[in-house]
């Protein structure tokens, strides 16, 4: 249902409005307001990991987010410290589909800022993501700003070489 009442049902922010009903009663949660905040959403891929960061000028209340995989693949997820007071939730489906939901039963929030969320370990060379949501801390659903899934290259050897002409030896 729509618990925040801005149209749009069943979403991260109804979840986190109504935990904040419930953690700060009816009549502090307030009447929620449209917002024009956004998120930054940015994937990683360093060799087989895929990093999972948001940056964001106030906290966020909830994350929800739908991933699609090789079925075929392994797949592991591992949370980062930044979520180490939300409550998290994943489902691995058979159909190669990953559930992520991140919020708080106590009305915590992420930290606004920049942040490393989690890490996706999966020998498929791409994730497919279907559904990404941000709510702020109020129970506002956010706009989602993304850019392209960089990958970060480490170099596999390395080596110093004589720099001619020496400007400390100049013979």
């Amino acid at each position: 249902s729509d618990v925040n009442q801005d149209g749009i049902p069943a979403t991260i922010a109804d979840l986190v409005y109504l935990i904040r009903i419930i953690v700060e009663g009816p009549s502090l949660a307030g009447k929620i307001f449209s917002v024009n905040e956004e998120v930054e959403f940015r994937i990683q891929k360093q060799g087989d990991r895929f990093n999972f960061y948001t940056n964001t000028k106030n906290n966020l209340g909830g994350a929800a987010f739908v991933i699609e995989y090789d079925p075929n693949s392994n797949i592991s997820l591992e949370f980062s410290e930044a979520l180490a007071s939300m409550d998290r939730l994943y489902k691995k489906e058979e159909e190669g589909v990953l559930r992520i939901l991140i919020y708080s039963l106590e009305g915590k929030a992420i930290t606004f800022g920049e942040n490393l969320l989690f890490t996706v370990q999966t020998e498929s060379e791409n994730l497919n993501i279907k559904q990404v949501e941000f709510s702020n801390d109020l129970g506002n659903l956010l706009k989602v700003r993304t850019d392209k899934v960089t990958q970060v290259l480490i170099p596999e050897k390395f080596s110093l070489e004589q720099n001619y002409p020496n400007p400390f030896n100049l013979e």
